[in-house]
């Protein structure tokens, strides 16, 4: 079961890097999709980013007590197998319009996947796994960053000598990946790992109930906002390899690698991390998220500095410190939350994407703002690496104080037993 949600949320995240890798593809008049005319496709393109992401957000406020409802295995088999279905049509659309609806469909689909695994996880393993759990997710979502981006570079590169529009394989490729999951999903999904028993269905009225009773604790928001800062903290995976072709001047290849090294620090922070996070008191894991958030500040605002004519960066620098970003935001950004709502028990799903909601509205204009951009102008990311610092900061005080918040309210159950 472990390995089957792992490899359901590697394709998934994978599927997800089909887009920026061939963004540029899809906007140029001899290999891209057809527009309207009269129409800018780098306009087009950013306002459908921002529905799309919009999408996630309604998702995510639809789809929470649906999962706990009908529980985390069959959620994720009926959300593969759209999102293969829709991966299709983009391979074989020549329409922008065609493209902006499926694409839509894709990320609303996807807002069900973290929380239909986490829902999984909940049903299938001990409290005393979920962190490892948790951390095996994460490194899937990492390895799948970074493995899609190498392997759609690649794929652009064997296709380009036989098509002018070598993005349509990419997308066909990552339709099929999806099957991969569904299969060992139907085999191992429904073998319990350990005999943990089966969790009654909370239906939507006590989901929403549960998730109003959370909303009136101040840890619930400590969490929320550590949460959407973090998303697009962690989001601008998706305009690495713009910024590295406008910016820096590298192939599309090699902007593609660099994605894979951000990934690749994600992945070396949870491997290495998810397990130790939850022996740790709350003094440990203050000092833990401190040390990745100030490196993550420290890496955002090298990229500022370098945009703003600060000093000048070269491209080694440069992707040492996206993969010091990508190994400062894994931690932070997956565990505190989903653990949170573990620990409510069966409605998991629902607060976890209740934290998701504001996280994807944020993002939907973030991502929108980035994409607008004149991205051959350095000077025009400016407000883009102001804005993930300040993501960075305002993550390092809200999880700062909830870690705070946590040691006080274990001293006061202390003393609360001693007094007795």
């Amino acid at each position: 079961m472990s390995v089957s949600l792992a490899v359901t949320y590697l394709t998934v995240m994978g599927a997800k890097c089909a887009l920026p890798s061939v963004l540029s593809l899809l906007t140029a008049p001899s290999t891209g999709l057809t527009f309207p005319v009269g129409k800018v496709p780098s306009e087009l393109i950013a306002k459908q980013l921002t529905l799309s992401t919009m999408a996630i957000a309604v998702g995510k406020l639809v789809l929470g007590p649906v999962i706990d409802y009908y529980g985390g295995v069959l959620s994720l088999k009926v959300a593969l197998l759209a999102l293969a279905a829709a991966m299709g049509i983009i391979s074989s659309s020549q329409s922008f319009h065609v493209f902006a609806v499926a694409w839509i469909c894709v990320d609303f689909i996807f807002s069900s996947c973290w929380a239909a695994c986490i829902h999984a996880i909940h049903q299938t393993f001990p409290s005393q796994q979920w962190a490892t759990q948790i951390g095996y997710l994460a490194a899937a979502a990492r390895t799948g960053n970074a493995l899609a981006f190498t392997l759609f570079a690649w794929v652009l590169h064997i296709a380009q000598p036989f098509t002018r529009q070598a993005w349509r394989p990419v997308f066909g490729l990552a339709a099929m990946l999806q099957f991969v999951p569904v299969f060992l999903l139907t085999f191992f999904g429904d073998s319990p790992q350990t005999p943990i028993h089966v969790v009654q269905r909370p239906t939507l009225v006590e989901s929403l109930k549960t998730v109003r009773h959370e909303a009136t604790t101040i840890d619930f928001w400590l969490q929320l906002i550590n949460r959407s800062a973090l998303m697009v903290f962690a989001s601008f995976l998706l305009f690495i390899p713009t910024l590295m072709t406008q910016v820096y001047g590298t192939t599309p290849a090699v902007a593609s690698q660099v994605g894979s090294l951000f990934a690749l620090g994600c992945l070396l922070s949870v491997t290495s991390g998810s397990a130790v996070y939850p022996t740790l008191p709350w003094t440990g894991k203050l000092k833990m998220t401190t040390a990745l958030l100030v490196t993550g500040i420290f890496s955002s605002m090298g990229q500022l500095g370098h945009v703003s004519g600060w000093w000048r960066l070269n491209t080694t620098i440069s992707s040492t410190l996206l993969f010091l970003w990508g190994l400062a935001v894994a931690i932070p950004f997956y565990l505190p939350s989903s653990l949170y709502a573990l620990a409510k028990g069966r409605s998991s799903a629902t607060i976890v994407d209740m934290f998701d909601i504001g996280s994807f509205l944020l993002l939907s204009f973030f991502n929108g703002y980035v994409a607008s951009l004149r991205h051959s102008d350095p000077a025009a990311w400016v407000g883009t690496f102001q804005l993930t610092t300040l993501c960075a900061i305002t993550s390092l005080f809200s999880l700062s104080l909830s870690y705070w918040r946590e040691g006080q309210t274990k001293r006061y159950r202390t003393k609360s037993i001693k007094s007795a």
